[in-house]
């Protein structure tokens, strides 16, 4: 039985709040919007918590508060009581709207709306209502200059006030029974730098013993749920290696480019899409793309590992431009990179998939019909590992957000999988990893 609701805006952000639930052995499924039943009796009754990504980031504030208000709605109608409210740790989205639009659709006249988005262990910290990355306000870092969600505001208040009517408070780990007494119908923000500070911020919570709470933030107040929530626990399935990866990155983050580059300078090999393969809707049917996708194919069998890549870091000033003259430019080119895996996938024997960027991420899973995908574990911080029904195959799935994990992110992941016994493999040195590859 449904326990929780969870409502992201992109998919990596699905699937990094919902493994802070899989991890402790609760059951957890992440689906999309467009792809939600009325009657949520239609999953397996093991299911505890729901994730579900409206994929509303990028949209207009009025279309994301109607999208997240019917997610709510329908949640509410299912007999659902615990809302949470994922939320971009960077504050980029709709976040305004889509605070409003729980409140508003939840129909809890009497519960304040808590707003904890601080994420200690990834050096996201909030001080008087200010959001800080490490020790700068978030308005002042490289999120400010993100092409197509830049955050030029570092209080939060002032974000939620320009794109909802929502009244705020601020408030710290101590002021829980005061937001409760005194919040009805406001967003509070309440203040974090630590993991335990959003420790104390649970148990408080769950000393007021409420039977309908409406929460939000990210995967690191997520992490605390289960402290608030009563849920059964299942036993964790074991560990599980893979002979190949293939790597797609969507990101332009910062982060994201340097974790390639570590990997592309251990031997991995790597592609980077033309605008033809790209932007052409169909390009992968025509007799170039299969050229193009058979040696693929062939780097993946000779290697055991390929990372295809949508951009170059000195790409970026000419994306931000496209994207300033094709408004959601980047979201087309994301499903066409999507249906590009999709295809990928059908032809070869592939077991695993890792994907950095949400965008890219969505414009996968929604080239394929009837998917369903369950976060079982992190394997780094920020890193998921889920499982992924792709037309009757078992894959497994390693998700990230392109702003989280170190330089050597990408090393790691493949050291962790690459490293199994039993995997082909290429030995504990990354210099092998590339295997002398040929691109013919």
């Amino acid at each position: 039985m449904i326990e929780l609701l969870v409502i992201a805006d992109d998919f990596t952000g699905a699937m990094d709040t919902g493994v802070q639930f899989s991890k402790f052995g609760i059951s957890t499924l992440v689906v999309l919007e467009n792809g939600l039943p009325g009657c949520f009796g239609e999953f397996d009754e093991d299911v505890e918590v729901l994730v579900v990504d409206t994929e509303s980031r990028h949209i207009e504030a009025e279309k994301a508060y109607r999208a997240v208000r019917r997610v709510t709605e329908l949640a509410v109608k299912n007999g659902i009581h615990y809302i949470y409210k994922k939320v971009d740790s960077t504050m980029r989205g709709n976040v305004g709207s889509e605070l409003e639009a729980v409140r508003d659709g939840s129909g809890f006249e009497d519960t304040p709306l808590l707003f904890i988005p601080a994420f200690p262990a990834q050096g996201r910290f909030t001080r008087n209502g200010i959001q800080y990355i490490g020790e700068v306000p978030v308005g002042m870092t490289e999120f400010a200059e993100d092409p197509f969600t830049p955050v030029e505001e570092s209080s939060i208040p002032v974000i939620i006030s320009r794109q909802s009517e929502i009244p705020t408070m601020l408030a710290g780990p101590e002021d829980i029974e005061q937001i409760f007494r005194e919040g009805r119908g406001m967003a509070a923000i309440i203040d974090a730098q630590t993991d335990e500070e959003l420790g104390r911020i649970a148990k408080q919570i769950r000393r007021q013993g409420k039977e309908q709470l409406l929460l939000a933030g990210n995967a690191g107040f997520a992490a605390k749920l289960p402290q608030i929530i009563r849920f059964h626990v299942e036993e964790l399935g074991g560990d599980r290696g893979t002979d190949e990866l293939l790597v797609v990155c969507g990101s332009l983050n910062k982060a994201s480019f340097e974790q390639l580059y570590q990997a592309e300078q251990a031997g991995i090999p790597s592609v980077t899409l033309t605008k033809e393969q790209k932007k052409t809707p169909g390009y992968f049917e025509t007799v170039c793309g299969a050229r193009d996708m058979r040696e693929w194919e062939r780097v993946l069998r000779e290697a055991g590992s390929l990372i295809i890549k949508l951009s170059n870091e000195t790409e970026l000033p000419d994306i931000r431009k496209e994207e300033r003259e094709e408004n959601r430019e980047h979201l087309r080119i994301a499903g066409n990179v999507g249906h590009m895996v999709a295809k990928l996938l059908r032809e070869t024997k592939l077991e695993a998939i890792a994907v950095f960027g949400g965008d890219t991420l969505y414009g996968i899973v929604s080239g394929m019909d009837g998917f369903r995908i369950k976060p079982q574990k992190e394997i780094l911080p920020g890193v998921v590992q889920s499982e992924l029904d792709f037309e009757g195959r078992r894959l497994l799935a390693v998700t990230k957000a392109g702003g989280f994990g170190e330089k050597d992110t990408l090393l790691k992941i493949f050291r962790h999988y690459r490293l199994k016994e039993g995997n082909h493999g290429c030995g504990a040195d990354t210099e092998d990893w590339g295997r002398g590859i040929n691109w013919a």
